[in-house]
């Protein structure tokens, strides 16, 4: 039988703001070299223009590039969040758990005291 062990969510929890850390860095450098050649090749028919659109068109892309890698890292990290509500879950539930035991216990003793006095 398999036993519940958190440390497993912890780690992949950890996995998912790695790659959500990636992904906008990752979609970023793609957008700065997407952007360097569509404005490069835009400006370029104006020879001398050709390094203004290669800056302007990094640029662009690099914003764009970095919104779109925002918005992807948002669901790994809404991920990661599920997950470790999960974690509090089983921690509120386990300490109810201890805490309905406590009771019970002491309500026998209660009841072991009202029966010895009746």
């Amino acid at each position: 039988m398999v036993k519940y062990d958190s440390s497993i969510i912890q780690t992949l929890v950890h996995q998912l703001y790695n790659k959500a850390n990636f992904i906008v860095i990752f979609d970023g450098v793609i957008g700065l070299i997407l952007g360097s050649f569509i404005g490069y090749g835009t400006l370029a028919v104006y020879r001398s223009a050709g390094g203004v659109g290669l800056v302007i068109g990094a640029i662009i892309g690099l914003l764009i590039g970095n919104e779109i890698g925002l918005s992807k890292a948002l669901l790994y990290k809404f991920q990661a969040q599920m997950l470790l509500t999960q974690v509090e879950i089983e921690k509120n539930t386990h300490r109810l758990i201890e805490i309905s035991a406590t009771t019970s216990d002491m309500i026998e003793v209660v009841q072991d005291m009202c029966d010895t006095y009746k």
